[in-house]
């Protein structure tokens, strides 16, 4: 078993009342099977590409989404219309209940490289 180690480290200067503040979380997860994969996605909002199939995760799924490319990328939750969107240089981590599909599409269809993972 391996473990995946998630470490968000969040700083703030020079705000209007001079507080400077230090969040510093780190938190490990064992993880049975996972692992993370680039594709280039060129799926647009009319035919999202489905990038995780809840019928393979079980519940407490750790997902790792990033987008590596120069278009906005957009992560659809089931059919609700909840949505991720992720600029150029963005991700997420968050765990996943694995009751709904996640599909992903980009703002235009030349391509765009998304980075993701799904940890059990």
């Amino acid at each position: 078993m391996a473990t995946l180690n998630a470490r968000s480290y969040i700083e703030a200067k020079n705000l209007t009342s001079q507080v400077d503040f230090l969040v510093d979380y780190t938190k490990q997860m064992a993880v049975t099977q996972g692992g993370i994969v680039r594709e280039n996605i060129t799926a647009v909002v009319a035919s999202a590409d489905q990038l995780l199939a809840a019928a393979d995760y079980a519940k407490g799924t750790k997902v790792y989404l990033k987008n590596s490319g120069a278009l906005d990328l957009f992560f659809r939750l089931g059919g609700s219309g909840a949505e991720i969107k992720l600029l150029p240089g963005e991700w997420a981590l968050f765990p996943w209940f694995a009751n709904v599909d996640i599909k992903v599409y980009a703002s235009a269809n030349t391509g765009c490289l998304v980075e993701y993972g799904a940890f059990q």
